[in-house]
């Protein structure tokens, strides 16, 4: 009786250990797996490469470098009879750097829109280099600047606050055109249509593709990628993007825009698209 118990015993044992090893494996995965609700550190690259690499610091230079060329090549072309010129940019990762904010979603295990409000409100994102040198020699020859950002209205003050107080010009109400607090459509054509109707545009500045055309509107991956062939010739001329490998449309798209989907599937359709050999 006490040896049938003992192996009783044993198999109850064996059993139980089988069952907590395989209950680890299973949150081993969604660990590995799961990054919005266990981790974010698939972003720590990313934020990386914003915060340290002198690459990214070169090709922001580079970025308006080209755009101020393009400025005074704008201003000595005799065909162009406007009296009012313009240039429209986005803010977020165009001319501001919130990889705090992206650096914070990985340290406190957060996503979008968690904590975005509060740093907005902190109205103490840095300049993405060599931005308020550019828009300050853009104001110097009398062109207007106007800020179309995707952020909401009631962020609008702080803003404006942060990009005065970091040397910015034109930081003023007439200037910033934000989207709505009960605005559903991400899309800035209306607000750009606005100024274009009233200004000659020489450029246009951002780090997302729908910061330029109306094109890039609500389309998936392949017509995001054919569209951009088909523009080629604008960017350097019309179009200055600036890069942006923490966050965007081109992360959405990967997903077909659903955001709600589970972080294992986003996991999971990010390694399908890798190309290896």
């Amino acid at each position: 009786m006490k040896v049938r118990m003992k192996k009783i015993l044993v198999l109850l044992i064996t059993f139980i250990i089988i069952i907590n090893s395989s209950c680890s494996d299973k949150n081993k995965v969604v660990n590995n797996n799961n990054p919005s609700k266990i981790s974010n550190d698939y972003l720590i690259m990313s934020v990386l490469f914003h915060q340290q690499a002198a690459e990214y610091k070169a090709l922001c230079y580079q970025a308006f470098n080209i755009a101020r060329i393009m400025i005074d090549k704008d201003i000595a072309d005799k065909n162009i009879k406007a009296t009012k010129r313009a240039i429209i940019l986005d803010i977020d990762e165009t001319i501001l750097d919130n990889s705090p904010y992206e650096a914070k979603c990985i340290l406190d295990t957060i996503g979008y829109p968690k904590m975005w409000d509060e740093w907005c409100k902190l109205a103490v994102a840095e300049p993405l280099p060599g931005a308020v040198d550019f828009l300050n020699y853009v104001a110097s020859k009398g062109i207007e600047i106007f800020y179309i950002s995707n952020r909401k209205e009631k962020l609008l003050n702080a803003t404006i606050k942060n990009l005065k107080d970091k040397g910015f010009p034109m930081a003023d109400e007439k200037h910033l055109l934000f989207r709505k607090d009960d605005e559903k459509n991400n899309s800035k054509e209306k607000r750009r249509n606005i100024v274009e109707q009233n200004y000659h545009i020489i450029l246009y500045l951002g780090d997302n593709l729908a910061d330029f055309s109306k094109l890039y509107d609500d389309v998936d991956l392949s017509s995001r990628n054919k569209i951009t062939d088909s523009l080629y010739a604008k960017f350097g001329h019309n179009y200055i993007i600036l890069p942006n490998s923490m966050y965007g449309d081109w992360e959405m798209v990967l997903y077909n825009k659903n955001i709600d989907t589970t972080a294992l599937l986003k996991y999971n359709k990010r390694r399908s698209l890798l190309k290896s050999f």
